[in-house]
């Protein structure tokens, strides 16, 4: 179930929903944290599925692979998964359900038509900025501003997209397998990760200088997530086994962390 990334965007729902409102209403927060693991648990399991010819020949140790599990089993898990997660969301409203819908269409989206293209990116600039919006406005109601987080988090979207290709890529590209990461190689890749992720909070503090947001909020942060992103760069460029999830984990810290000063500024 990709337990790595799952985690991460657990923790980093349950954190902005604290940043939106504190003392936190713990229903709500249980509801967001019960339907984004369903969400999770819907696209982990129908990606497994898509992917079983691949895994077959890459990945051995995988369920399906395995036996573990049929292949029906999985899809009947990923329609578990978004079942519950559409019940526990539809009594926080409308808008919450919607945009937890778009969250879950670009996740399945991904699985089924995008990513093996070119555009494997397109469905993570959807889902991850919509992460913090669909929180904040879940818990304190619809802001426009929110909209500003996708200029500003599209370079880090891309980076942790391709820091959670770039494990895979050379197995993947021998079998046929054309994302934009294998599109552009396992070099050009790396390089594109790394200048994304030093980038991005660089573009954060030149909007707030020019007058999007509060820069003493946005400044810490910014910092921060550029200390985490290059933590993240130089860990990836000394070590010669890096592990994924190492590095995977530091930029995603960088991106929650930049989100929080961003939503922290235009409160």
């Amino acid at each position: 179930m990709h337990p790595v990334p799952v985690l991460c965007v657990l923790l980093s729902t349950a954190i902005f929903a604290l940043v939106a409102r504190y003392p936190p209403h713990l229903p709500t927060v249980l509801r967001l944290l019960g339907s984004m693991a369903g969400i999770q648990l819907a696209i982990g399991a129908l990606n497994d599925y898509v992917d079983l010819p691949l895994d077959r020949q890459a990945k051995p140790w995988k369920p399906l692979v395995r036996g573990d599990l049929r292949p029906r089993t999985a899809l009947l898990i990923a329609a578990v998964g978004l079942g519950a997660a559409l019940l526990l969301v539809a009594p926080l409203g409308l808008r919450a359900t919607m945009l937890a819908l778009l969250g879950a269409g670009a996740g399945i989206g991904y699985d089924l038509l995008l990513k093996t293209t070119r555009w494997s990116w397109l469905p993570y600039l959807v889902a991850l900025p919509l992460l913090p919006i669909w929180v904040w406005t879940t818990v304190r109601g619809w802001d426009a501003r929110l909209l500003t987080l996708y200029p500003l988090g599209a370079l880090l979207v891309v980076s942790l997209h391709l820091a959670n290709t770039l494990p895979d890529i050379t197995a993947d590209t021998g079998y046929g397998v054309r994302g934009f990461a294998h599109w552009l190689g396992p070099r050009w890749a790396t390089r594109l990760c790394w200048l994304s992720a030093a980038v991005s909070p660089l573009l954060a503090i030149v909007a707030a200088l020019a007058g999007w947001a509060d820069l003493r909020r946005v400044l810490p942060a910014a910092l921060l997530a550029l200390l985490l992103s290059g933590l993240a760069i130089g860990y990836d460029a000394r070590s010669q086994r890096c592990d994924w999830r190492i590095f995977f984990t530091l930029l995603a810290a960088a991106a929650v962390t930049l989100g929080l000063g961003w939503l922290l500024a235009l409160s």
